[in-house]
């Protein structure tokens, strides 16, 4: 019990350090050339008349 209550006196603080860190933007431009095969299903209406919306379903496989 003494512990938990340890830490979550702590808890307040390192919050308030990530709120005062500073922020750094970079940029990084490197070309990177590599061939890779990509499998993917299309699939569309067949009798389908004037625009269609496209559905891009990304899953994480």
């Amino acid at each position: 019990m003494k512990y938990k209550l340890k830490y979550a006196l702590l808890l307040p603080f390192l919050f308030s350090l990530k709120a005062n860190a500073q922020e750094i933007k970079a940029e990084l431009n490197k070309e990177i050339k590599k061939q890779e095969k990509i499998s993917y299903i299309l699939d569309f209406p067949q009798n389908a008349k004037g625009n269609v919306p496209l559905i891009v379903f990304l899953h994480g496989s």
